[in-house]
Order: C-alpha cells, then structure tokens, then sequence
C-alpha cells in the first residue's frame, strides 16, 4: 500500500482484530530430576528446598 494513512489504518485494525482473538494461557511446570548413583547412602530431601536432596546427611557406601 502507497498510501501512510491508509496502511497505518488497514494495520490498526488488524492488529486489534489479532488482539481481540488472541488467547493468554498462564502455564507453569516446575520439573527437577534428581538422580543418585547406587552407592549413595543416607538419601533424604528436604521440603524448605523444594525436595532436593539434604546434602548434610549424604554417604557414600564402599
């Protein structure tokens, strides 16, 4: 389009129209994995820290 007015115009309404029909979905997913190898010993989580593990109790078998 050559025309400013007309362009700025013919925008403005697509704009509000994809503004009118567009849809906002608030999502969140928190996703951890927590993996230990087979010699760890004293395996415990701490819920203050979101379930990760309480590093203060942990031990390693030989």
């Amino acid at each position: 389009m050559t025309d400013p007015e007309k362009a700025g115009s013919d925008y403005a309404q697509i704009s509000r129209r994809i503004s009118d029909s567009a849809a906002y979905l608030p999502i969140l997913f928190r996703k951890s994995v927590l993996w230990r190898g087979s010699r760890l010993t004293n395996v415990c989580t701490s819920e203050p820290w979101q379930g990760a593990y309480d590093y203060v109790s942990l031990g390693v078998s030989e």
